[in-house]
Order: structure tokens, then sequence, then C-alpha cells
């Protein structure tokens, strides 16, 4: 029990020592390969929508007709 007490403890101190940092971070706006703007801490939920899955088959797309495929 001490030890996770420890952990719990320096986690705490290192959060408050840390925090703008690390918020700055989460919310930290990146563009996803399919072009949507989003904060980073949401890309692994946004990689799993229909909007996401939708322009990146709306990608392919423009680019087989470009390589005049389709």
């Amino acid at each position: 029990m001490e030890e996770s007490t420890t952990e719990l403890t320096y986690s705490q101190k290192y959060y408050s020592e840390n925090k703008e940092r690390l918020l700055f971070r989460l919310s930290e706006k990146t563009r996803c390969e399919c072009g949507t703007v989003l904060a980073r801490v949401n890309m692994a939920k946004h990689r799993r929508t229909a909007k996401h899955e939708n322009n990146m088959r709306h990608q392919k797309y423009l680019e087989d007709v470009k390589k005049g495929l389709a």
C-alpha cells in the first residue's frame, strides 16, 4: 500500500509542476491525414469515425482520378 501512495504522490507532484505544459499538449490542434483539424487528445477516437473513413475514401478516389484509374 505504501508504494502506491508514493506513486500517487509523485504523479500529483509531477502534474502540478507540469500542468500548463501537459494541458497545452492535450489541447494542441493537429491535422489528421483525412484533412480534419482537431485536438491531439481526440485523434484516436476520430480515426474510428465515419467522417474519417469517408474523407479517406474520398481522398483515395481523388488520387485514382488524378492517376486516370477511375
